[in-house]
């Protein structure tokens, strides 16, 4: 199965809890993408896409840091 925004929305939710999305959920999330991914390069992939996402739909288009989230993943 290959992820794709729609999954990586899906598993987003799942681990974003009430508020802040902070170190936590972006642990929570790569977790959740790390198990369910074929393989790194797949998750790292669905979360850049998801979070930068993620960001534009809730205004704050900055807030997406490439760097920041593959560190988070790997």
């Amino acid at each position: 199965m290959t992820l794709d925004l729609a999954d990586g929305l899906r598993i987003l939710e799942a681990t974003k809890g009430e508020g802040h999305f902070g170190h936590e959920q972006h642990l929570r999330f790569g977790w959740g993408l790390l198990d369910e991914a074929q393989d790194r390069a797949e998750a790292e992939h669905v979360a850049s896409i998801t979070i930068r996402h993620a960001a534009e739909l809730s205004g704050s288009p900055d807030k997406y840091h490439y760097t920041v989230t593959m560190f988070w993943i790997r």
